[in-house]
């Protein structure tokens, strides 16, 4: 993950989140801290992408799911398919 330290990257957290933000540093565990953090929200139905500012944020290791470098340009250029936002019910809703 060295190569990744100062790089915009996403992450998947295991709750569903996808968080945007540049890699400032991580431990052992796989904590990671971002900075410039947004949360990335996909509208269900629409063809847009809301990103939520969170600023500096920290997120525990045992909550990473996938992290990867992101080229922010292109990103936000995607036309994003609303049949893929699709909302995700709950495991506790029955």
């Amino acid at each position: 993950m060295d190569e990744l330290v100062n790089k915009t990257v996403s992450v998947v957290t295991s709750d569903g989140r996808n968080m945007m933000g540049i890699l400032q540093g991580f431990d052992q565990t796989s904590n990671i801290i971002l900075t410039q953090c947004t949360q990335n929200v996909y509208i269900p139905g629409q063809r847009e992408l809301e990103q939520i500012p969170l600023g500096s944020y920290i997120i525990r290791g045992t909550s990473v799911t996938f992290i990867g470098e992101v080229d922010q340009e292109k990103f936000l250029s995607l036309k994003i398919d609303p049949a893929l936002a699709v909302g995700i019910k709950s495991i506790n809703n029955r």
